[in-house]
């Protein structure tokens, strides 16, 4: 909304594409964190048998 009230559809969809944008860009960090630790796990002669849950610290968002 702008600051007379009105709906700003241009605005909102922009925002929800940076939105979009930075979603994917957490999810790939997460994904790549998920990867390193169980080729970790794996040259320790571990296997990872449950599932990974991650915090990013800034946000707080949980990835599984």
């Amino acid at each position: 909304m702008n600051d007379e009230g009105y709906s700003d559809p241009t605005a909102e969809q922009a925002i929800g594409h940076v939105m979009k944008e930075q979603k994917k860009q957490n999810m790939s960090q997460a994904q790549k964190t998920i990867k390193t630790l169980q080729s970790v796990a794996h040259l320790a002669g571990f296997d990872i048998v449950g599932r990974i849950e991650l915090r990013e610290h800034k946000s707080g968002r949980i990835f599984k």
